[in-house]
């Protein structure tokens, strides 16, 4: 896969959950006379927005390093049944990102990535599953249960499958972990600002610096 075939990936796949999100907002919204579907989704500019904001970045920043703890904890348990080690898991996960085309990108390429990470994938898909999936969730069964039901869904719908399965297992885990913060962002804040920027500008820094280093760290 060509590095602008794997960036074309990205935003198609995003835009299917942005437009999925949009026609059934858009229908939910007539059903309930919901007249602002953007305050609906959770994107509006409150008073809390600049609060909001930092608290993305603050997140972004250290979505790595959650990846890497909530990885390495599972990763431990499994290298232990079995009889791998943890720093093979590690390095196998890191090495599918930066061996990748993506992964050895150049400069303008990463900036490319960078723009791809944070205005389509975080955004399509905290639109889809926190501002959508997992609002319609919250409402019906209540906010704990809601947001790990959100959780679970966006954790099977991403390719953690594709890798054997010690990776595999530590992979889920991660995604679960992440997602179940992104849930609790959306809730406590009542806006999606935080999850986007959390989860857009994080894979940022993973796709474009993140995994290259924590490869290196490994091998």
């Amino acid at each position: 896969m060509t590095f602008e075939v794997s960036i074309l990936t990205f935003i198609a796949n995003s835009m299917v959950f942005i437009i999925l999100a949009g026609v059934i907002t858009k229908k939910i919204a007539k059903l309930s006379k919901f007249k602002d579907s953007f305050a609906y989704l959770g994107l509006k500019k409150d008073k809390n927005f600049k609060n909001n904001v930092i608290t993305g970045f603050i997140f972004a920043a250290i979505m790595p390093f959650i990846q890497l703890i909530s990885m390495s904890i599972v990763g431990f348990i499994v290298s232990l049944i079995l009889e791998i080690e943890l720093v093979d898991i590690l390095r196998q996960y890191y090495a599918s990102i930066a061996e990748s085309e993506i992964g050895q990108a150049n400069i303008i390429q990463k900036v490319m990535v960078a723009i791809c990470m944070i205005g389509f994938v975080g955004f399509g898909e905290e639109i889809f599953f926190r501002g959508l999936l997992q609002k319609n969730l919250v409402s019906k069964y209540g906010q704990n249960i809601g947001i790990v039901i959100t959780a679970i869904i966006f954790t099977l719908l991403h390719g953690f499958y594709m890798f054997e399965l010690p990776i595999a297992i530590a992979s889920a885990t991660a995604l679960f972990v992440v997602s179940i913060i992104f849930g609790i962002l959306r809730a406590k804040s009542d806006s999606l600002i935080p999850s986007i920027l959390a989860h857009g500008v994080g894979n940022a820094i993973i796709y474009t610096i993140g995994a290259n280093m924590l490869y290196n760290l490994f091998t």
